[in-house]
């Protein structure tokens, strides 16, 4: 009795899992990081700016870069 409620129920459950995928099928998505509409271009050249002088600090520890 215990077999038939187990087999009763994985039958039940294949076909309602074959009518949900067949239901909601999944989409793919990208989501585009680069182009954020929240930062401006003003912000963006900021940011590289200061990406590159501390590039820079890195490769060169000069009292003439820290004071720049």
């Amino acid at each position: 009795m215990v077999d038939d409620a187990k087999t009763s129920f994985n039958k039940f459950f294949n076909i309602y899992l074959m009518i949900f995928h067949a239901c909601f099928i999944k989409k793919h998505t990208k989501f585009n990081t680069i182009s954020k509409p929240s930062v401006s271009k003003g912000i963006k050249t900021f940011c590289n700016k200061q990406i590159d002088l501390y590039l820079k600090e890195m490769d060169n520890n000069g009292m003439e870069s820290k004071l720049y």
